[in-house]
């Protein structure tokens, strides 16, 4: 490690409780999605974030999709130029904490408890979004001149869908960047694979008849239990990927039936599919479409049909060579002394906005995705103080 970047890690040892305040004081904002004024608490903590940067003379910009739109956060710290430039941050917004029985007392009253940060958010991910912004403060703090720009994003909407928050920072152009760290919570592995994902309707017909003559009717609920046996029996024919693992399959919702004393004509219940390398959206709903034939051919009162709900993302993997896996590999190991170890995550998210693009991106952060959307969600304090030396120091080396 370079004298400069060592000056930048001994920056961040030494300010690592400014680095648990300002993730305390993110937590402490309820930016929740789904409320109606969720426009108005994002204002807030992008007035807070403003401030911080404000006071390193970076002066940041709201970024919104028309006039009632979300608003977006996004700053840039300018490089000398000839340099590659690198952005970093993730959303700001959060799922309701009306968990009762905290054990900080609410949800948004962050407290270091054993090494661990509690709030909601702490992993999902404000603790990360401290940690992006602790990183450009040390870079600024030790006089740190960069070729190419570091640019923050503090997006919104990230939990309904992202159509006002990243899809739209991404879409308007509104970010530089040739590569991307989303502090999203991963036990700071870097995740290099994503499984993409697609969200499917079946529909299963029967034939109605009063509830008291069931023998008269084809009952469709009855029917639809026995796909989803199937489906969950039989899966797909694809197998195991030996990084991003097994294709997945949830039955996530379920609508049938008109009355207690009718027997159902109909049944429709949605799936939530996880692709692996190799499978596509056509392979999918192909496959069910062979699966549900062969069913009706052995049952004639079965009737089935499938449809998208949603295509959403594609499977994909960064490969190894690609610089910013190169450099956070060896960062990672200088600031622990272990191998960073890289690994495939539930679906690219946010991420794939910039994936798309040509835009290699990976997801680092503080947290564990088992940890959140519940109860006393967390992350290690000692992952904070990780995190922020990593994106610190990548931004030393992918930026020049």
């Amino acid at each position: 490690m370079k004298a400069q970047e060592q000056i930048l890690i001994n920056w961040i040892d030494e300010h690592t409780d400014d680095l648990i305040q300002t993730a305390k004081d993110l937590i402490s904002f309820k930016t929740i999605s789904s409320a109606p004024d969720a426009n108005e608490r994002y204002d807030k903590i992008n007035e807070y974030i403003a401030s911080v940067f404000r006071k390193m003379g970076l002066e940041g910009k709201v970024v919104r999709r028309g006039e009632n739109g979300s608003p977006n956060f996004v700053v840039v710290m300018k490089g000398t130029g000839g340099g590659k430039n690198l952005g970093m941050g993730g959303h700001t917004d959060v799922v309701p904490a009306d968990e009762p029985d905290w054990i900080t007392g609410s949800g948004y009253e962050a407290k270091v408890i054993d090494g661990k940060l509690y709030g909601r958010g702490a992993a999902d991910m404000k603790g990360g979004l401290a940690a992006c912004i602790t990183a450009i403060k040390a870079l600024y703090e030790t006089g740190v001149k960069l070729a190419g720009d570091v640019v923050f994003v503090a997006s919104c909407d990230e939990e309904v869908g992202g159509f006002n928050g990243m899809v739209y920072v991404v879409e308007s152009g509104s970010v530089n960047v040739d590569y991307f760290i989303n502090a999203e919570q991963t036990n700071m592995k870097a995740m290099t694979g994503y499984k993409g994902n697609c969200w499917l309707k079946v529909t299963v017909k029967g034939s109605p008849a009063h509830g008291s003559t069931p023998h008269l009717g084809i009952n469709a609920i009855e029917k639809a239990s026995e796909v989803i046996d199937i489906i969950k029996k039989t899966g797909f024919t694809w197998e195991e990927h030996p990084f991003m693992g097994k294709s997945t399959i949830n039955i996530g919702t379920i609508s049938g039936g008109t009355a207690k004393n009718v027997v159902p004509g109909e049944c429709s219940f949605t799936m939530d599919v996880r692709m692996i390398e190799g499978q596509t959206h056509e392979s999918i709903i192909e496959e069910m479409r062979a699966l549900f034939k062969k069913m009706m051919r052995e049952d004639k009162d079965l009737n089935i049909s499938v449809d998208f709900e949603s295509e959403g993302t594609k499977p994909i993997i960064i490969p190894d060579s690609e610089e910013i896996v190169q450099v956070l590999k060896e960062c990672g190991k200088e600031i622990t002394g272990k191998e960073l170890v890289t690994d495939s995550f539930i679906s690219a998210g946010d991420m794939n906005h910039y994936l798309v693009r040509g835009i290699p991106g990976i997801m680092c952060g503080p947290g564990s995705l088992s940890d959140i959307h519940k109860i006393n969600e967390f992350c290690y304090v000692s992952e904070l103080i990780e995190a922020a030396k990593l994106y610190s120091l990548a931004a030393m080396r992918l930026c020049k």
